[in-house]
């Protein structure tokens, strides 16, 4: 027979992984996946949490519902800061495997207080609280330190590398001609290599062009007769130099 005392963590646990199970079979439904994912967001890793940190209770529904709510959001903001750092990012399941696990972490210490609740001399500090509490009280304050340090590195990063490439008319006396250039807005240096084709017919070609963070190269082109064939400029990485990193095209009386 289960102890009254347990009842509603092992109802949040059975939430948990019936959510698990529902997001698994709806996986290609996102307005389904949507619905079933607003317990395990919003309510069952801060209710957890809040059951852990005050086993003794003495809370009414409206202020378990406001801790539930606030600390399910302080878990979600973490958690994404984490995940972020994994391969996957965002994706489905490392949110539902760090959701569930920390509902089901929270739900065992919850259990553990509540087990030695009424042995208040037994494993608890001078300052009244539990072993277990202590325990968590320190992984949150890591945890928090950690997020701070993590969100500090991101902030400190670009807010994006990219690498520029350009082509625009121009003259040459007389000829037909392009300016072609480069900026390197990347956050290491690279090397490129270029070509311009008037059609199929390759007009210029450089095997190397390196770059610094923030410079740029920039030249103009002579092409010749154009008539009715585009004019299309390929970038490429030296690292990847069968792939075309970036590429302009401008098709004929376009410009």
């Amino acid at each position: 027979m289960v102890n009254r005392n347990y009842k509603d963590l092992l109802a949040v646990i059975a939430l948990a992984i019936l959510a698990v199970v529902a997001i698994v079979i709806q996986a290609n439904k996102p307005s389904g996946l949507f619905l079933l994912a607003l317990p395990l967001v919003f309510l069952l890793p801060g209710y957890s949490v809040t059951a852990a940190l005050f086993p003794n209770g003495g809370h009414g529904f409206p202020e378990t519902l406001a801790f539930s709510l606030g600390l399910s959001l302080a878990v979600d903001i973490v958690g994404g800061l984490i995940i972020n750092l994994t391969p996957q990012g965002f994706a489905p399941l490392p949110w539902t495997i760090f959701l569930v696990s920390v509902t089901c972490a929270g739900c065992a210490i919850a259990a553990l207080n509540r087990r030695h609740r009424l042995e208040p001399t037994s494993g608890q500090s001078r300052l009244g609280l539990s072993v277990s509490q202590v325990l968590l009280l320190g992984l949150s304050v890591v945890v928090v330190a950690s997020a701070m340090m993590i969100a500090r590195d991101q902030a400190a990063r670009p807010a994006s590398t990219f690498t520029e490439l350009w082509s625009r008319p121009a003259s040459a006396d007389g000829q037909i001609a392009f300016d072609v250039g480069v900026r390197n807005a990347e956050s290491k240096e690279m090397n490129y290599a270029l070509k311009v084709q008037v059609g199929e017919t390759v007009v210029y070609e450089l095997s190397s062009i390196a770059l610094a963070p923030g410079e740029t190269w920039e030249k103009t082109v002579v092409l010749g007769t154009v008539g009715n064939e585009d004019v299309q400029v390929f970038l490429y990485r030296m690292d990847s130099p069968s792939e075309i990193y970036r590429q302009t095209r401008w098709r004929s009386g376009s410009g």
